[in-house]
């Protein structure tokens, strides 16, 4: 009766999909006398390896569905030759083998806001995953549907705290964060935050301030831009020369433009110029205009 076994295979080489469905493949031995293979498997290196075909697999492959929602990200897996006799061969040296990644990672914590006159300052509790590479900050208005990215941080940034500028006075906003992995699984997004910016009654300056200077009606002529609603009156404010600059006229906000017919040949005349809104809230100071006239 044949009582050796089959010579110890060698290592398997394996495939793994993203629904978790393995194929195991292997050269089959020189023995004449092989029944099949047994297939084994274990999660850790060192642990026991347990049998997952039932019966001695007669062909070079074996394939299994396994979970990959687990913690253990790796898999480890075993064969053994056996022959007709059932004299099973040692196993082969183990295979590794890398779960394709499904897991998300666990969401990041919006921690703490804080409203500003600048903005809304956000800061989070990074995501517990170790795999987690990057985070994106959503916001939106609340009541809207549609979230909008404004900013996106890499771990490697070591960053906990960001604050939003680019947000209107008194518009209450929603924010919410994600985690994303090296396999980019998407955490769920974080519970929401509320904040506003505070309105200090302080709006932007004027900007894009033409002149033009018409010698034959002795006029200095101003032309702006400021795209802002609800504004009820311009000041313009004017010095002479070398004179500290001071109040000078108020306009209705109908026209974005001043004409002042109020001056003098080989002068130097300074302008600014300043909004004054319906609810008593003010823009910054224009830049300094000179024309020398």
């Amino acid at each position: 009766v044949d009582s050796f076994p089959p010579a110890k295979p060698n290592i398997p080489k394996a495939i793994i999909d993203s629904s978790g469905n393995v194929t195991v493949f292997w050269r089959k031995g020189k023995e004449q006398d092989i029944l099949g293979y047994r297939v084994f498997r274990s999660n850790f290196l060192n642990a026991e390896f347990g049998q997952q075909s039932k019966t001695a697999v007669a062909d070079t492959f074996f394939t299994e569905q396994i979970n990959l929602k687990t913690l253990s990200k790796k898999i480890y897996y075993k064969i053994a030759a056996v022959d007709m006799n059932f004299n099973q061969s040692e196993l082969s040296e183990a295979l590794l083998l890398e779960k394709p990644d499904v897991m998300p990672p666990v969401p990041p914590l919006l921690q703490s806001t804080k409203s500003t006159i600048d903005g809304v300052n956000l800061n989070w509790i990074n995501s517990s995953s170790k795999d987690v590479v990057k985070y994106v900050l959503y916001r939106k208005e609340k009541g809207k549907q549609k979230w909008a990215t404004i900013a996106v941080f890499h771990v490697t940034d070591s960053i906990n705290s960001y604050t939003d500028t680019q947000i209107t006075v008194n518009m209450l906003y929603e924010y919410t964060m994600i985690a994303l992995d090296e396999s980019d699984n998407e955490s769920l997004h974080s519970k929401s935050v509320y904040a506003r910016k505070i309105d200090n009654g302080i709006r932007s300056s004027i900007e894009n301030i033409q002149t033009e200077t018409d010698r034959i009606n002795k006029q200095v002529k101003l032309v702006w831009d400021y795209p802002h609603g609800d504004v009820k009156n311009y000041l313009i404010y004017r010095a002479l020369n070398d004179n500290r600059i001071a109040y000078y006229k108020i306009i209705q906000a109908d026209n974005n433009k001043f004409t002042d017919d109020d001056v003098q040949i080989n002068t130097l005349y300074k302008y600014r110029i300043k909004a004054i809104y319906t609810d008593g809230s003010e823009s910054k100071f224009s830049k300094e205009i000179i024309v020398r006239y």
